[in-house]
């Protein structure tokens, strides 16, 4: 996959990099609800808050690539403490909970003149670079990105987490008697 842009069309690059953003997205969404037992309606908001994160640290003068890798730092970092809240509330209260963050979020960001309401924008400061040359580095930088989280997941449920998160999955109660 490493050298495929070297052999696909243009067209084909950007299908393929769209296609690894949805195996993240299906991912993750199968450790939250196939492992965990928890359907999350708005696990969207992480990917929407990493892109406003790059928008903003890339108008404000950061250059975009390192801005989506710093949005993805900061978006850790708010996702944290808000788990730490949304994990304590079950089934259909999660479900809801995770609705509103996603739905509050988007009306905050859509406040913002950057964004451009609900028309968006895009990350404009990507345009300095060669549309072939950034092309293959966003492929790159989402194979790479796949990679990563695909691995980290798989050793994260491989070990004694997974066995807590199958566990709340099971019987919440149960678990949460056992530690």
């Amino acid at each position: 996959l490493a050298i495929a842009p070297q052999f696909l069309s243009a067209g084909a690059v950007d299908r393929m990099t769209a296609l690894f953003i949805y195996v993240i997205l299906a991912a993750m969404w199968n450790a939250l609800a196939g492992f965990g037992g928890l359907v999350s309606v708005g696990q969207q908001v992480f990917f929407g808050l990493g892109a406003y994160f790059a928008i903003r640290l890339a108008d404000a003068g950061l250059n975009p690539f390192l801005a989506l890798f710093a949005s993805g730092i900061i978006v850790g970092a708010v996702s944290w403490p808000l788990s730490l809240f949304m994990l304590r509330l079950r089934n259909g209260e999660f479900a809801i909970g995770m609705w509103v963050i996603a739905a509050l979020t988007h009306l905050l960001v859509n406040l913002d003149r950057l964004v451009q309401g609900e028309t968006g924008t895009s990350l404009i400061s990507l345009n300095v670079y060669d549309a072939s040359i950034r092309r293959v580095t966003i492929y790159w930088l989402a194979l790479a990105s796949m990679t990563a989280l695909l691995a980290i997941l798989f050793g994260l449920l491989r070990g004694s987490t997974g066995a807590a998160i199958r566990a709340i999955r099971d019987n919440e109660d149960a678990a949460a008697s056992v530690g």
